[in-house]
């Protein structure tokens, strides 16, 4: 009986890592070197693949550590027994990006209860003719952003004004309540029509946080976009909800008053244009557009894709916005000769009190070289979510079989020596300088993706950065608590700040305007 146990404890193992090495090796099947006509060489194995999960780093920081393992060469990974192909090359992006009918998006997203927040019905993750037909109705809200300018001016003043509140305080500030604020309010009154007055919340006693039913709401996103995904949700599927029901139940509570807000908006939005209520250029939000297009179209978007595309614009309009803010924000303490040239740029160009307008915002050389490389070293969105392979097909020299999952790994591309330098890895905004950039891969920088499905609201959020970077700088000047204060990224999916990250803001004596 002991000899019998003792073989099976030998042998069952064994037979389990023969099983896994057979599936790895057929894996690899699925990337042929058409130089040696063998399966790839570059290759992360199914436990080595799970790193992810139980290292203290970042995914971004991982995923850089397998890119240089590979000298930014293409390797495949077989993570839960999937086969996905890690591209850290420009030009290798870019004819996947291109291609974008042959690589599709994977609709199969890391757990159900991502699936269910995002939905498949939006412009992130729909494919084919689905895709086109949405992309048609909602282009046009996003042809003329600088309309926008007097709401982000407006909400921008409000967010410095709540700054010099809380400098009766303490000159060191939270900064990522104030982003999310900042951007929330941007998002509420240019994209949905609604109120968030989320500034004014931030500035309330901390007994009265959290009375209101906008800061219910966003405090329903929060928990449901932190909780959405774990190693358990991964492992299990469908079958987590039946081993944590009260955690199910939680979750899809909150998601259930998120969905709410953004119905109703929706409503409100229908209630508007119902009613013939005149809307000039400055009234009218990107929902209204984007509903006034589809009723004028002949191909409708129904409810369940209006439903997942406000979602989209939720996350990507305040999320990756506000966390771009705080990396900008942490750049400008970290090298403050590169606050001192924006600060100059904008007392050059603009002046010490004055408004901006469009024009001298878009006058702005070097905050637009800073915000560039800000992106490119804090792209909110690290690792997109991969691309699944609809036919055989190459790319470079390698021969890729269908079914085949490709991940572009912008935080690499984005740090890949070959591409940038030696100094890759260092905040220079100076080699955006047009001397700098000739001849770099037209891929070679791509926060906001590329191709036909780059992101839609990228001239927005850009816009939003500028303008309240130069009211920012306009009032304050910035620095760090203490000289080794770090900002590093917190969440799974996004490049996001710590929330309890501070820095210190101190009121400029002016310079008079020339």
């Amino acid at each position: 009986m002991v000899e019998n146990m003792m073989v099976t404890l030998l042998v069952v193992p064994m037979l389990i890592f023969a099983i896994i090495k057979l599936l790895e090796y057929r894996s690899r099947t699925y990337v042929i070197d058409t130089r040696t006509g063998k399966p790839i060489n570059n290759y992360v194995g199914f436990f080595a693949s799970f790193e992810r999960f139980f290292s203290k780093k970042h995914g971004s920081e991982k995923t850089l550590k397998r890119a240089k393992q590979f000298d930014f060469e293409p390797y495949l990974t077989t993570f839960m027994f999937g086969k996905n192909l890690v591209i850290s090359q420009p030009e290798l992006a870019k004819k996947v990006l291109l291609n974008w009918r042959k690589f599709e998006k994977l609709k199969i997203l890391l757990t159900p209860d991502m699936t269910q927040l995002v939905g498949h019905n939006n412009l992130v993750f729909s494919n084919g003719e689905h895709w086109t037909n949405q992309r048609q109705v909602i282009n046009p809200a996003f042809v003329n952003v600088d309309r926008f300018a007097q709401h982000f001016q407006t909400t921008s003043k409000d967010c410095i004004d709540a700054i010099s509140s809380m400098l009766d305080v303490s000159q060191e500030i939270k900064v990522v309540p104030l982003m999310t604020a900042l951007t929330l309010d941007v998002l509420g009154s240019t994209t949905f029509g609604y109120e968030f007055n989320y500034l004014k919340e931030i500035m309330l006693s901390e007994h009265q946080k959290g009375i209101s039913e906008s800061a219910r709401t966003i405090e329903s996103y929060d928990y449901v976009m932190n909780n959405m995904i774990s190693f358990m949700k991964v492992l299990l599927q469908k079958k987590y909800h039946t081993f944590a029901p009260q955690e199910t139940k939680r979750f899809q509570d909150n998601l259930k008053r998120f969905e709410g807000l953004i119905y109703s908006v929706i409503d409100r939005c229908r209630q508007r244009l119902a009613s013939n209520t005149p809307a000039d250029d400055y009234t009218q939000t990107l929902l209204d557009m984007m509903v006034c297009a589809n009723d004028s179209e002949e191909v409708k978007l129904d409810d369940s894709t209006l439903r997942d595309n406000a979602i989209i614009m939720f996350i990507a309009g305040h999320d990756t916005t506000s966390n771009s803010l705080t990396y900008a924000m942490y750049s400008m303490c970290k090298y403050p000769d590169t606050q001192e040239k924006l600060y100059n740029e904008i007392i050059e160009k603009i002046g010490a009190n004055k408004v901006p307008t469009v024009e001298q915002i878009h006058q702005l050389e070097y905050l637009n070289m800073f915000l560039k490389e800000n992106l490119r070293l804090n792209a909110p969105v690290h690792l997109p979510p991969p691309r699944i392979l609809s036919e055989d097909t190459e790319l470079g020299h390698l021969k890729l079989k269908k079914g085949l999952m490709v991940n572009i790994n912008i935080f690499a591309i984005h740090r890949n020596p070959h591409v940038w330098g030696q100094d890759a890895e260092m905040f220079r905004p100076e080699r955006f300088l047009p001397e700098e950039s000739k001849g770099r891969h037209n891929s070679a920088w791509i926060p906001f993706s590329g191709g036909p499905r780059t992101c839609i609201g990228n001239r927005f959020s850009l816009l939003e950065q500028k303008i309240f970077l130069v009211n920012l700088l306009q009032s304050f000047e910035l620095s760090l608590p203490s000289p080794d204060c770090e900002c590093k990224p917190q969440s799974f999916l996004l490049y996001a700040a710590p929330k309890d990250f501070k820095l210190n803001f101190k009121k400029r004596n002016q310079k008079s305007s020339p």
